[in-house]
Order: C-alpha cells, then sequence, then structure tokens
C-alpha cells in the first residue's frame, strides 16, 4: 500500500501554510511562496518561526548538514528590510539557518504583520575577511497577519532560541586571533 500524499500547502497571499499529517507534532511551516529556492538537494527559503515567542521571518537552507554546512567555513549572514525600515541581520549559523538576534525581536515582530515589502541581503565573508558582492532580492508580501493567525491557529509552531550574539565561527575566529596577538 502506498504511502499517504501529504497535504496540498494551503495558499494565504503571498505565503503557503503545510503542516505535516504524519508527524503533527513537528509543527506546521509557514513558507514565503516566491521567496524559496530548490536545487540539488538543498532548498532555501523564507520562512516564519517562533524566536523568544514572537513570530518572525528567518531564511533556512535545508538538506546541509552542520558538519558539510557552507556555513562552517565561511560567514554568512542574511540581512532583511521590511517596507522602507531598518536593515536587520539575521546572522546564520553552520547549518545555515539564519535568525534574528534577541534584540531585533521586539521591532521585528511589530512590524512584520503589516508589511507589505521585503528585502533580503546575502553577505558572505571568506576566511581571509574579504567579502562577495551581495545580491539583493525583494518581494511582495501580502496577507501575512491572516497568515501569522492561521499559522498559530494550525496547531504546533516551529519554535528556534534567537541567535546569540558571538555564537558564529567570524565573531569566534576575532577573539581568538586578538587572543592570540
Amino acid at each position: 500500500m502506498a504511502g499517504a500524499a501529504a497535504p496540498a500547502p494551503e495558499p494565504i497571499g503571498t505565503w503557503r501554510l503545510s503542516c505535516p499529517e504524519a508527524a503533527p507534532a513537528q509543527g506546521c511551516t509557514l513558507r514565503h511562496k516566491d521567496a524559496s529556492l530548490q536545487f540539488a538537494g538543498y532548498g532555501v527559503a523564507l520562512e516564519v518561526q517562533s524566536i523568544g515567542g514572537a513570530l518572525v521571518p528567518v531564511v533556512i537552507v535545508r538538506g546541509v548538514g552542520a558538519q558539510k554546512g557552507i556555513g562552517s567555513v565561511l560567514g554568512v549572514a542574511v540581512w532583511l528590510r521590511l517596507d522602507q525600515g531598518a536593515w536587520v541581520e539575521l546572522p546564520c549559523n553552520a547549518a545555515l539557518h539564519c535568525l534574528p538576534g534577541a534584540e531585533a525581536l521586539p521591532a521585528l515582530a511589530g512590524a512584520f504583520p503589516s508589511a507589505s515589502l521585503i528585502r533580503l541581503r546575502l553577505d558572505v565573508t571568506l576566511p581571509g575577511g574579504s567579502g562577495l558582492p551581495q545580491p539583493e532580492h525583494e518581494y511582495d508580501l501580502a496577507s501575512t497577519k491572516r497568515a501569522l493567525e492561521r499559522l498559530k491557529a494550525a496547531g504546533p509552531v516551529t519554535v528556534t532560541a534567537p541567535a546569540a550574539p558571538g555564537l558564529d565561527w567570524k565573531a569566534m575566529m576575532q577573539k581568538l586571533m586578538k587572543a592570540g596577538g
């Protein structure tokens, strides 16, 4: 007997809500319909997660284990901007989960539901300290408030701890270099 097909994602404005039928404890995923990329077994997506109790946008690379993660070799951060607001850094960990720090959560969570536009910028720093060009992409946001309400009502939400300052490899290397003289 063939396994049951996963339920189709529910469209809500520019968002797609997916909830696993087989393992509901894993939580639902709210992903932007246009800010998702699939290639060679990897996926990059703009998603919503609960961080410190706030539903905020995050950028996730799936299919890359921490030991293989490019984020363990390179310094990777994503910057986001809602409408004409300030740029917010989302430092990426070794597994390339790019999350806002605790200090950015209140403003980001307050502005996100009513924002009509999000801009994402990728910042990659090579091991020698030089940076690559910073590509920037812009995506419309529609019905975000309704999508967030539907995500909360659908069941468990993916919960993630906020990015802790100083725990990325780049900051660690800088501290080691200073300590070594």
